[in-house]
């Protein structure tokens, strides 16, 4: 599967993801296609984003999604639920990636978000939750990740250093994580990163 964390650091949203692509055999490659990204909504507003599982996830949400601005004194929470995620949902459907989950409902994927200095989490039937803590992670390398970044955060530490020292535990113990780590940062930049500095 993979491991990507979020940060919310003093300068913003960190992301980072592993570049291990796992096949259902557990045959397994390095991609240079990023799990992180950020899109933009219909009037410029950015909106980082992290995913796990299919490439084709990564790739409708990167080049096909493009969603309604935040109206004017509408609350971060009330925009994904009612903005981004029907879109995303809609988006999904009409090519095809949706399935239908042992539960009945559509299933899509799971998706790290930051937006305006928070992080969310989109679960796999379009749940959105906000962590309490200012990290999370996905993924199978997840839990490893917010053990790291439990104790990491309690340090004097970069929100950069932080994001990949959680990817290497999460690799240090999960056969599906692997470096090389891509990083985003909260001015938009991708950052490739081998191992921890």
């Amino acid at each position: 599967m993979s491991c990507v964390v979020a940060y919310a650091g003093s300068d913003g949203v960190w992301l980072g993801a592993d570049s291990a692509g796992t096949a259902q055999d557990l045959s397994q490659d390095l991609y240079t296609t990023p799990k992180v990204f950020r899109i933009y909504t219909d009037d410029g507003h950015p909106i980082d984003v992290g995913y796990v599982g299919s490439y084709r996830l990564g790739q409708l949400i990167k080049y096909f999604l493009s969603p309604r601005s935040p109206n004017e004194g509408e609350s971060d929470e009330h925009y994904l639920v009612t903005g981004l995620l029907p879109e995303l949902q809609s988006l999904l459907r009409d090519t095809g990636f949706i399935s239908q989950g042992e539960t009945g409902r559509e299933q899509g994927g799971s998706l790290l978000v930051g937006f305006r200095r928070r992080i969310y989490i989109v679960q796999e039937e379009f749940d959105l939750l906000e962590p309490l803590h200012p990290y999370a992670a996905i993924g199978e390398g997840a839990q490893v990740a917010l053990g790291a970044m439990w104790v990491l955060s309690r340090g004097n530490i970069s929100a950069r250093e932080l994001v990949i020292s959680a990817l290497e535990a999460a690799a240090s113990f999960c056969a599906t994580v692997r470096p090389p780590y891509v990083l985003l940062s909260p001015d938009g930049a991708l950052h490739w990163v081998e191992r921890p500095q």
